[in-house]
């Protein structure tokens, strides 16, 4: 009779979607190749703060350790003074937290939070591999990367910022239910209750959506409905606010173009899809969630960077999407309604990608990818 063998996996990193999602999607994946069908039973931990994705952990059974949040900023901020403190306690967590739970590997998505984890399992030999999904490291991830066996990372532009010997070039995971039964544009077009005929512009913000392009469009629905209809996801906040205002918002939107625009607060997983799959032309941030979850639909994109970002990644993102992909950048200091337009416009005349023109810039199998480096340091 085979002994049946438990191996301990330990995920740590968020902050944001961009950072849980990719570790979820690791997660299923790592579940569907060990566990129920072979002699290896498979426990998952994770280390940090879930946030509003407490159910998604809970869901795939992963024990959640919570761990308190501490943000490294590589500027002076009378909020050091709170967060370093809370650094060297979130260490000391950490510290007690895995010794008893020991995991085999140490899988990090970076991110607030996922420093003190990192250097608790180095401290107990335990063998740490990152992820980094965007074009310039964080300052998380490059603390992290000196303490780390394997660096794997989505952008081919980062791999300078790491040694070599351990970056491998994986892209980046996204959600399993984003790749299967995909609707037709015109089918995901009738799910949202739009013209099927006409060209739709998926306008996204992030899941707390963005305030600067949600003004740009909304006060500029009556020239932007001319030729095109759009779905707006405004954001979970933003929702109720603009819902109240919706009759002053299109009072100088002509009638018969107002069954053109739709504005949504927050879409689950399924309608994610299907607003993917509806959309004629992307307009979004460019943190690498959304880069990648555009590239996995080949749909055309207009990006419009966060200036604010963290060392200008989404900027350094977007461009090198846009090198290989259709993806235009547009600047925040030059977003205007008709800079907009006109980009929305030129990829509408470029006409849609077809299936035998696939995204050379999406990695299908990332999560795989990963997975097999996690099992590279697990003992068969």
């Amino acid at each position: 009779m085979r002994r049946t063998k438990k191996i301990r996996i330990g995920f740590t990193g968020g902050g944001t979607g961009g950072h849980i999602y990719p570790l979820l999607a690791v997660c299923d994946e790592f579940l569907a190749k060990r566990g129920v069908y072979d002699d290896t039973i498979v426990e998952m931990h994770y280390f940090g703060d879930p946030g509003i994705y407490q159910n998604e952990f809970e869901f795939r059974n992963i024990h959640v350790h919570p761990i308190i949040g501490s943000r490294l900023r590589r500027y002076m901020s009378v909020q050091n003074i709170f967060d370093i403190p809370k650094f060297f306690l979130s260490i000391f967590q950490s510290l007690v937290i895995m010794l008893f739970t020991m995991p085999d590997v140490l899988f990090s998505k970076g991110g607030p939070g996922s420093v003190p984890v990192v250097l608790s399992a180095w401290w107990y030999r335990i063998p740490v591999i990152i992820h980094e999904s965007d074009a310039v490291p964080g300052l998380g991830n490059r603390i992290s990367s000196k303490f780390a066996k394997r660096i794997c990372v989505a952008f081919s532009e980062s791999k300078t910022f790491f040694p070599e010997s351990k970056v491998s070039l994986t892209g980046n995971p996204i959600r399993k239910e984003l790749l299967g039964n995909r609707m037709s544009k015109e089918g995901a077009k009738n799910f949202w209750r739009m013209n099927e005929k006409l060209p739709l512009v998926l306008v996204l913000g992030g899941s707390q959506g963005s305030q600067r392009i949600n003004s740009l469009i909304i006060e500029n629905l009556a020239e932007l409905l001319g030729d095109i209809q759009i779905l707006h996801q405004v954001g979970k906040h933003n929702y109720q606010d603009i819902e109240m205002s919706m009759k002053e918002i299109m009072a100088p939107v002509p009638r018969e173009f107002r069954d053109r625009y739709r504005a949504v607060g927050f879409m689950d997983v399924e309608e994610m899809k299907h607003a993917f799959s509806s959309a004629n032309v992307v307009v979004s941030r460019a943190g690498s969630g959304a880069i990648f979850e555009i590239a996995s639909f080949n749909v055309p994109a207009v990006l419009i960077p966060l200036k604010e970002s963290a060392g200008d990644h989404q900027r350094v993102n977007a461009y090198a999407y846009s090198k290989i992909s259709r993806a235009q950048v547009l600047e925040e200091e030059n977003m205007t309604v008709h800079e907009l337009q006109s980009r929305i416009h030129r990829e509408l005349q470029n006409g849609q990608p077809t299936e035998s023109s696939p995204n050379q810039f999406f990695i299908q199998n990332s999560s795989q990818l990963i997975v097999q480096e996690i099992n590279r340091y697990i003992a068969n």
